[in-house]
């Protein structure tokens, strides 16, 4: 950073900063490059997270359309359509 510093005062600066995972799994290295409004290209490994430290990080809830939209099987009973059969959400709450 001392060295981007150096160069902005001299009116130098970087359209774009390279690094490899060294400087990439740095994350005050990435939010100095931020705070300076410097784009950057950086290596990170596997097991760094690149996400704000507030995000939230857990998977939503599975969400499937309900009912299904798949028509019936030929020969297969339509839900409801005789007497005494009870529909496939019968139960369902």
């Amino acid at each position: 950073m001392d060295t981007l510093d150096e160069l902005a005062t001299w009116g130098l600066v970087p359209p774009v900063v390279v690094a490899d995972a060294g400087y990439g799994q740095n994350a005050d290295f990435r939010a100095g490059l931020a705070d300076r409004d410097i784009a950057y290209v950086v290596a990170i490994r596997s097991d760094v997270t690149a996400h704000p430290h507030h995000a939230d990080t857990r998977c939503p809830a599975l969400v499937r359309p309900w009912p299904p939209a798949a028509a019936p099987l030929p020969g297969q009973a339509v839900p409801g359509g005789r007497p005494g059969h009870q529909p496939w959400t019968a139960g369902i709450q």
